[in-house]
């Protein structure tokens, strides 16, 4: 028997009820809402819509774990997705028939049928031997998983292997360290030159952040020095670009500059000028 506080529940325009709409995986929706409303739970209804069977359509029409792939921004919120699922599953693999209409229908704003029943309790072992489990990815390893099946067309090496957080961090300060080294023992003349400069205005640890910072935007950096770069080494056609960008007088000294700036706000951008200016 179905519980009568539901049936007015779905009958009504109540959040219950617009979030049971939103699950339906038959319709298009976007969801927007503060935290703590129910995002997730309509993400994770609507997944368990998508691997029961259609209301009176069959169980071919149930979609299968395998071919059901969610991408969400962070590693915890893929986490938090998997859990309610799989917990979902096995509680209705177990859990007495009264109480399994009431969750399905709750689910579905219809009464299962037997066949429903069945697919329902089936769900859990199905999607535990489902060849590569239930997808459920953030953006980057779904990225990561791309550039894995293209190599060659996303110019890459073929087998390559994604760093974890330490050996990213790990390989980033043997970098930085040999970078250090080189500038202190003079084998590069524009480094170390650079390096001399910058620590009259910078500690060690000031220093390695804005290494860090550089080599996180080195992609940036590579299409500045591509248009304005110069061939010997120094940064004097870049500096004079970005001199021009700034409207500061081409007779400011490049030397001491320190400020990059791309894509400011316009507000940002004039107050930048004004210090500039006042700095000269």
């Amino acid at each position: 028997m179905i519980n009568p506080t539901l049936l007015k529940r779905n009958e009504q325009d109540t959040p219950s009820y617009r979030q049971a709409q939103a699950a339906d995986p038959m319709l298009s929706r976007w969801v927007g809402a503060s935290a703590g409303t129910g995002k997730t739970k309509v993400l994770v209804d609507r997944v368990l819509r998508l691997m029961l069977p259609r209301h009176g359509l069959g169980s071919d029409s149930a979609t299968a774990p395998e071919k059901i792939l969610c991408i969400t921004y962070t590693k915890a919120a893929a986490a938090e997705m998997a859990q309610r699922i799989y917990q979902a599953l096995s509680n209705w693999a177990v859990m007495p028939q009264d109480q399994l209409d009431e969750e399905l229908f709750a689910l579905s704003g219809h009464a299962p049928s037997q066949e429903e029943r069945l697919a329902a309790r089936r769900l859990f072992a199905r999607t535990l031997d489902a060849p590569g489990g239930l997808k459920i990815m953030t953006v980057h390893s779904f990225c990561q998983s791309v550039l894995k099946r293209f190599p060659i067309e996303s110019g890459v090496a073929p087998h390559f292997e994604m760093m974890d957080e330490t050996e990213s961090s790990s390989y980033m300060n043997d970098i930085l360290h040999d970078m250090i080294a080189r500038a202190q023992g003079g084998q590069d003349h524009v480094l170390s030159q650079a390096f001399a400069t910058l620590a009259v205005y910078l500690n060690s640890e000031d220093m390695a952040q804005l290494l860090r910072k550089m080599l996180s935007k080195r992609h940036l950096l590579s299409r500045v020095l591509l248009h304005h770069g110069d061939t010997d080494g120094h940064a004097q056609k870049t500096m004079a670009a970005l001199q021009r960008d700034l409207g500061i007088d081409a007779h400011f000294d490049p030397q001491k500059m320190y400020v990059l700036a791309a894509n400011l706000p316009q507000e940002k951008m004039q107050r930048l000028r004004r210090a500039a200016q006042a700095l000269q």
